[in-house]
């Protein structure tokens, strides 16, 4: 009977052992079951985000072991990146103005003149010598002590500097074009779409024009009196009224203007063509122009209204279409008409004031010590960022003197740095207070008593700061504290 009971214990643990592993041979074959049908299931996309994060770990397990790791230097595979779409462009143009340098210069050898790191160079020079002036270009490479500025010479030598001053060009001279600002239309363009892609205006644009100081030959020079220069090349900009930005440029270049058929067709006028160019692509979208007298006239405001877009400005009484407004008036006081989408009014002041609007009724501020129209206001405000950018401009005049004008106007890169400083140093007028939730304020209590103290602390009911010792107490106790 022992025996027999030592067999049957022997036949149950063997009976037991193989029930076991007959178990673990069924888990391993569903596991490799289902490994092969997530690996079928994955060529119909039919797997749920389980699936395909398990069939991940088991696809980084077998890339684990098929890799082969060695002790020896390594040698990198550096993917180059493309920034020909980066910042405003640069590095395009750059390389554009030292290939037509190159070309223009042809010393009859294969080398090349200069090269872009170079030409770098010589721009970071051309802005410094801007904002450092001194008598004459040469000083700015002096020996002497007194006036020695050593960064010059760490940039770019004298005479480099001068040479490539000397054959800077920017356009091929081989190909016939009939464009009047054909030697600058390059760069010019490739630099106003940088303008329009890089910031997007907010809602007022301002239109005004600059003349840049010239005195050489140039068949489209002007000669304005009211300006500071008075002989020049003159531009026509359009300008962001809240950043001084400076959207877009048209070089006046007489009746040689290049136009689109579709605004020559529309009966108003030479400078009311110059305006809707530049405001093409901004009409549409409820944006706000604003123009001074050699703009503005009621055909042009009518229009821009079909295109969606508001408009007032100054303008001179002998216009088209403007009313007869011969009422005598005294000085603060204004007489107006008006027809469906314009308001025109005269106001004295000093002398009579003529504006037009399409985007103001009739207000006068009750708080204004003097009695003046809305629109008047608001054309004061907002004109003065226009003035404000060409007198940053005026303290950037380049002592680099050349007797060909599109040199001059290339020096004129100085709006470059005026755009990159606004799109960089403009920020929206965003409140500190939304973004900081413990900012510190002066406590009622104490500025009343001339203290100055910051404190955290709030009355949520009164909506007040107070110092949460012996302030917060005086508040709540005393009526006069």
């Amino acid at each position: 009977m022992k025996m027999i009971n030592r067999q049957v214990e022997v036949s149950d643990r063997t009976l037991h052992n193989t029930i076991i592993q007959l178990f673990f041979y069924i888990l391993k074959m569903k596991n490799c079951n289902n490994k092969m049908i997530r690996k079928n299931t994955d060529k119909y996309d039919t797997t749920d985000d389980s699936d395909s994060c398990s069939d991940s770990e088991a696809t980084v397990k077998e890339t684990k072991n098929k890799l082969s790791w060695i002790q020896r230097d390594f040698q990198p595979v550096i993917h180059e990146f493309d920034d020909k779409n980066s910042g405003i462009k640069a590095k395009e143009l750059v390389e554009f103005i030292v290939e037509q340098s190159n070309k223009y210069y042809e010393n009859g050898t294969k080398d090349d003149v200069t090269t872009a790191p170079e030409m770098y160079n010589f721009l970071a020079v051309t802005m410094l010598v801007a904002r450092m002036h001194k008598t004459s270009l040469s000083e700015y490479w002096s020996k002497d002590k007194l006036t020695k500025t050593e960064l010059f010479e760490e940039i770019i030598s004298r005479d480099r500097y001068t040479l490539l001053l000397k054959i800077l060009h920017f356009c091929d001279n081989n190909i016939e074009n009939y464009d009047p600002i054909m030697k600058i239309h390059h760069i010019l363009e490739k630099l106003k779409t940088s303008f329009k892609t890089a910031f997007y205006p907010y809602e007022k644009l301002c239109i005004d024009d600059s003349l840049l100081l010239f005195k050489g030959r140039c068949y489209f020079k002007q000669y304005i009196l009211t300006k500071k220069s008075k002989f020049g090349i003159k531009s026509f900009v359009l300008c962001d009224s809240k950043t001084g930005y400076i959207q877009d440029l048209i070089v006046y270049s007489k009746a040689d203007m290049i136009m689109s058929e579709d605004i020559r067709s529309k009966s108003i006028g030479k400078s009311g063509q110059i305006i809707m160019t530049l405001l093409e692509p901004y009409l549409g979208k409820g944006h706000t122009l604003v123009t001074d007298d050699w703009y503005s006239s009621p055909s042009l405001f009518l229009e821009l209204h079909k295109n969606l877009t508001n408009a007032y400005g100054m303008v001179k009484k002998d216009r088209l279409d403007i009313p007869e407004l011969n009422k005598k008036i005294k000085k603060g006081e204004y007489v107006f008409r008006s027809t469906k989408n314009v308001l025109a009014l005269k106001w004295i002041d000093e002398k009579e004031v003529w504006m037009i609007s399409t985007y103001h009724c009739l207000n006068t501020p009750t708080e204004e010590k003097i009695i003046k129209p809305q629109c008047i206001i608001d054309y004061n405000n907002t004109m003065r960022v226009v003035d404000k950018v060409d007198q940053i401009l005026c303290t950037l005049n380049s002592t680099c003197k050349s007797l060909k004008w599109y040199k001059k106007f290339f020096f004129h890169v100085k709006v470059l740095v005026i755009n990159s400083f606004d799109a960089k140093a403009f920020s929206p007028y965003i409140n500190n207070a939304a973004i900081r939730k413990n900012a510190r304020r002066k406590c009622v209590v104490c500025r009343k008593h001339d203290r100055k103290s910051e404190t955290h602390y709030k009355c949520e009911k009164c909506d007040v700061r107070l110092c949460i010792y012996l302030c917060s107490e005086l508040y709540r106790t005393l009526l006069d504290y």
